[in-house]
């Protein structure tokens, strides 16, 4: 694997900036098109914005990252400092998406009106949801084999069926519940 190039220290790059172009530096309108989030190794091939070079260019991204950064104390880099990240919109749009399509809907179709067909319909869709939220939890088995083990009521094997299984009983706890008299230290 090559390793990719050390990129300039941002701050040694602002500090050879003439004072008249800085403020373009810090005004935050200068990103990547494309959103992507490039490393210097990439960066560096690309064409700089119209009056900046390649250095400058570099330096005007670092100063809108790290403006947004998060540290992890616990992980470092090679010379000991804090791995630090930020999450650009770009980013935030995807998970967002991701977060979105992994969770269940607990809530009825118009087509769903007879009794029967509305009740197996919420639970299924409790079924889902107890799944999904336990397998974004850590939980490791297949839909499949939780989907039977609820539907039969068959005892949990592992830690990941009863994390599913506590799911599944506590949405259908809080549906059964008098929706008046539900307060936040019942929840809680």
């Amino acid at each position: 694997m090559k390793i990719p190039l050390t990129p300039p220290d941002h701050f040694e790059v602002l500090k050879s900036v003439p004072n008249e172009r800085l403020g373009r530096i810090f005004a935050g309108d200068i990103r990547i098109n494309d959103s992507r989030y490039l490393h210097w190794d990439k960066l560096r091939h690309l064409q700089p914005p119209e009056g900046m070079d390649h250095e400058e260019w570099w330096a005007t991204l670092k100063v809108g990252r790290v403006s947004g950064a998060r540290s992890i104390e616990e992980f470092r880099d090679t010379v000991g400092k804090p791995f630090q990240y930020s999450l650009p919109d770009a980013v935030l749009k995807a998970i967002h998406d991701i977060d979105s399509r992994a969770r269940g809907n607990i809530t009825l179709s118009e087509i769903v009106t007879e009794p029967t067909d509305r009740n197996r319909y919420m639970i299924s869709s409790l079924i889902e949801e107890a799944i999904t939220s336990s397998q974004l939890e850590g939980a490791a088995t297949t839909r499949k084999v939780a989907a039977d083990m609820l539907r039969t009521g068959r005892e949990p094997r592992d830690h990941s069926e009863r994390m599913i299984l506590n799911n599944y009983q506590a949405m259908q706890h809080i549906l059964d519940m008098d929706k008046d008299r539900i307060t936040p230290e019942m929840m809680f």
